[in-house]
């Protein structure tokens, strides 16, 4: 799964295995492509399912990571919503949207 952080929104899948960990890093960059450091006080987090479940990213300065244990990604269904979100002070931007895709391993 590819992510391009900008100004609207990129629709896709966000895929989970069943009995498998969620792990997933990723690098912000400035348009020229050169890293740029996450701004202070800003979040990253998925809302998943029905229940909009948030699982929130640790950034540290460019980087971005998640680990969601399986036990807790497991509950997700099938075709359930998703948002990837990014908040930063009053800005509250959808990066990435669509549906859940279980996979077994």
């Amino acid at each position: 799964m590819k992510i391009i952080l900008g100004p609207t929104g990129a629709i896709g899948e966000l895929p989970l295995i069943t009995k498998s960990d969620y792990r997933y890093q990723f690098e912000f960059r400035n348009e020229d492509g050169t890293p740029k450091d996450f701004p202070e006080g800003s979040e990253l987090y998925y809302l998943v399912g029905a229940e909009e479940d948030r699982w929130d990213f640790v950034t540290e300065g460019s980087l971005a990571a998640i680990h969601t244990e399986s036990t807790r990604a497991d509950l997700i269904k099938d075709e359930s919503p998703f948002w990837l979100l990014f908040v930063n002070g009053q800005e509250n931007d959808v990066l990435f949207y669509g549906n859940v895709k279980r996979y077994e391993p």
